[in-house]
């Protein structure tokens, strides 16, 4: 764990932690269990589509969310601070449950500022942001209006300090387990709802949720 101490008060917490802590161990599995659930599902409708005459329609949909995203502390309760953020991602819908895609965005996990604060070493503008790219490979199911998402990938995090006129900056690459559940609305080719997400990242210990405004548009049908 990385500490950069103001004063003796005052701690900034960048969490990289070398090891991963059971409760990220706990979420690697619910991940696995729900990854299975979504396969299982597939496996079934084609086993129950079988033998039947089928015209499938193959499509590929983008999506763009923007909304706010907050930090779930250790403790289970949500902070405070909410930070604007946005994701993007692609999706192929082969025409059965399940499909397959991609997922990023650029996520705002915590941001603290603070003017003219008092230290041991006298007086200075704080500034701290921790924030992340990620790259998601998403499974989806959508069940009428509601989309089913469970993903996991990588992201490119960095951690930026600032004060006394000296900037750290700090980037690696960190797994990311993702899930999600989304409401979305068709007008013909476009779709707009809302959409519940939850980012966890291992060797961090932090996890963040997210409500964002989801629009869609299938960008082929054949």
């Amino acid at each position: 764990m990385n500490i950069i101490r103001i004063n003796k008060s005052t701690k900034f917490y960048m969490n990289f932690r070398i090891n991963q802590s059971p409760k990220t161990n706990f979420k690697m599995k619910s991940i696995v269990v729900l990854l299975s659930a979504l396969f299982s599902c597939h496996w079934m409708q084609a086993q129950s589509n079988r033998g039947e005459i089928t015209n499938p329609l193959y499509t590929i949909s983008i999506h763009g969310d923007v909304g706010f995203l907050k930090m779930l502390a250790q403790s289970g309760v949500l902070k405070k601070q909410s930070n604007l953020s946005y994701s993007f991602g692609a999706l192929w819908e082969p025409g059965h449950l399940l499909n397959i895609g991609i997922e990023s965005g650029f996520l705002i996990l915590e941001k603290r500022s603070v003017e003219k604060m008092n230290t041991d070493f006298g007086t200075t503008n704080f500034k701290a942001s921790l924030t992340s790219i990620p790259a998601i490979v998403v499974f989806n199911m959508k069940l009428h209006k509601l989309n089913l998402y469970g993903g996991l990938g990588a992201s490119y995090t960095t951690s930026s300090i600032e004060a006394f006129d000296l900037k750290t900056i700090t980037s690696r690459w960190l797994y990311t387990y993702y899930a999600a559940l989304g409401y979305s609305y068709p007008f013909h080719r476009f779709g707009i709802g809302l959409k519940g997400s939850i980012y966890s990242f291992s060797k961090l210990n932090k996890t963040d949720v997210s409500i964002m405004l989801d629009l869609s548009f299938d960008v082929l049908n054949w």
